[in-house]
């Protein structure tokens, strides 16, 4: 799978997210994906990995999850804590 998401620091702060996914059972879809992440300087800042638990709903065309986060610095620190390291996430099917 690939994910290009909207940055609050503007594209050039990480890269695209690459994973894989696999169905759980039913509607219940699992996904992980790691993405590498920048400083405003270019430099290389450190990865981070997400993790989704999502569901489709009845028709398909939609989803929601929850997800959770593991944010590593560039030294290979574990700064999750630091980080908000939870959301949700919503997703319609396009044609």
């Amino acid at each position: 799978m690939s994910e290009t998401g909207a940055r609050k620091d503007g594209p050039a702060s990480s890269s695209p997210g690459h994973g894989i996914w696999h169905r759980r059972n039913g509607r219940h879809y699992d996904d992980s994906f790691l993405l590498l992440l920048f400083n405003p300087n270019g430099t290389f800042a450190g990865t981070l990995r997400v993790n989704q638990n999502i569901e489709l709903d009845a028709s398909g065309d939609s989803w929601n999850s929850n997800d959770t986060s593991q944010v590593i610095d560039a030294n290979g620190n574990d700064v999750t804590s630091v980080i908000s390291s939870c959301a949700t996430s919503v997703g319609t099917r396009f044609e």
